[in-house]
């Protein structure tokens, strides 16, 4: 059964979520660029 996603406001929970994710992505690339650098 195909559903259809319905974007509502997202709940705080959510953003928090999101915000936390965005952050650790940040945070890896950040990691892995400084890695490159000392090789």
């Amino acid at each position: 059964m195909m559903k259809t996603e319905v974007r509502k406001q997202p709940t705080k929970d959510e953003v928090i979520a999101l915000i936390a994710g965005s952050h650790r992505a940040v945070y890896i690339l950040l990691s892995a660029k400084e890695e490159l650098y000392h090789e």
